[in-house]
């Protein structure tokens, strides 16, 4: 069983991976059966595979290749870790997203087995309809 502490640095690591670009690195840690929940309306969810391939074709609209996240606070609670966290990029369109998150992670025995991601789902709306913008550009060129 890893201590709060441990399931902190994980997530911070977590975290930092994926702000740089990371997408494996962000989820090394996860179980096979990882879960990544948006809680917006409705919810959707996806698996280990389903985040990395989102992750990973919405980096290539934009610039910089990730979105840059800075951890506002971080706590830890037996297998729970809550993050505050700030995320900004760039799409290549020139929309520029800026959100804040709480991130509720679920790591046992250092394995990350959910993330259930809570922001401003009008920011987030805005965010994806400027991906598929960009994609529907890159199509057309």
């Amino acid at each position: 069983m890893s201590t709060p502490e441990e399931n902190k640095a994980i997530v911070r690591k977590a975290i930092e991976d994926g702000s740089r670009g990371g997408d494996e690195g962000m989820l090394a840690n996860a179980s096979d059966s990882f879960k990544h929940f948006v809680m917006m309306d409705p919810p959707y969810t996806h698996t280990k595979s389903e985040l990395l391939t989102f992750m990973n074709k919405s980096h290539e609209a934009l610039e910089g290749g990730r979105v840059e996240m800075t951890i506002q606070d971080i706590y830890a609670d037996f297998d729970y870790v809550v993050a505050f966290v700030k995320g900004r990029a760039l799409v290549k369109t020139g929309f520029e997203y800026r959100n804040r998150y709480c991130l509720v992670w679920k790591v046992v025995d250092g394995k990350i087995e959910s993330l259930s991601e809570h922001c401003d789902p009008v920011l987030a709306d805005g965010y994806t309809k400027a991906l598929a913008e960009y994609f529907a550009q890159a199509e057309g060129a």
